[in-house]
């Protein structure tokens, strides 16, 4: 029987506004009673995680993931819960029909040895259900410190970086060179000259320093930032002792 009906069937006085307020904020305490207190700190959140029973799926997405050759992987920030710096997401491409994320990671930071940490885990847990996580390569972006994570843990994995990422990092290095104004004029040589730059990850990497050398450097404007540009992608990604050449 709802509260309601209890009031008309005993001809109690009908509620009021600060009846139901009172009502709300009951329920409210009583809720919270009953729940654990939210941590304050990134180590009690740790010590709360220690001490929590977790039952999920996560052996179907495991089985899934042991069985794809390529991995996908990527960092978000903005819905990282609070104390942690990056949820980091393992993607399987499944039936070559579409991405699925199988694995979600809260990361306290960027730091290689997380990212070891991180890999090291899944494989280890892997390997109790008798599953082997050894992927043959692997799609990531263009921080460091994940490609020599994967190299740690897979010595003999394949990287391959991803085109969006490589684009992103490209028009970060415009706008920090003070460019954007000068890449946002379509009509000028310089804009143009800039925009040629986005081409190359679509050529074969056995193609892309020849493309740079003498197509690209050829038509270079002049100017101070310009160079600057130029010379920042060739010695990160065109040169082979980069740190993320053509064939990444």
């Amino acid at each position: 029987m709802d509260l309601m009906t209890k009031i008309r069937t005993n001809n109690l006085p009908p509620l009021t506004l600060s009846d139901v307020t009172l009502i709300k904020r009951n329920i409210r305490n009583s809720r919270n009673s009953i729940h654990p207190r939210l941590p304050k700190s990134s180590l009690e959140t740790q010590n709360s995680l220690n001490n929590m029973e977790i039952l999920t799926n996560t052996v179907t997405n495991l089985k899934t993931l042991c069985d794809t050759d390529n991995i996908y992987v990527d960092g978000t920030f903005k819905s990282c819960p609070k104390f942690f710096h990056q949820i980091f997401t393992i993607h399987g491409y499944v039936n070559n029909k579409v991405y699925i994320p199988l694995v979600f990671g809260i990361l306290g930071n960027k730091e290689l040895g997380t990212y070891i940490q991180f890999f090291k885990h899944i494989v280890t847990y892997c390997s109790t259900i008798d599953l082997t996580f050894l992927p043959n390569r692997i799609f990531i972006d263009f921080e460091i410190g994940i490609h020599n994570a994967a190299k740690h843990v897979w010595p003999l994995i394949e990287i391959k970086g991803c085109r969006f990422h490589l684009g992103q990092s490209w028009w970060k290095k415009i706008q920090s060179l003070g460019l954007t104004n000068v890449y946002r004029d379509q009509k000028s040589e310089q804009s143009k000259f800039l925009r040629v730059f986005f081409g190359l990850p679509f050529l074969s990497p056995n193609d892309v320093d020849q493309c740079f050398v003498e197509d690209i450097m050829a038509i270079q404007p002049t100017g101070d930032k310009i160079q600057a540009f130029l010379d920042y992608v060739f010695k990160t990604y065109i040169d082979p002792s980069g740190l993320f050449p053509p064939d990444v």
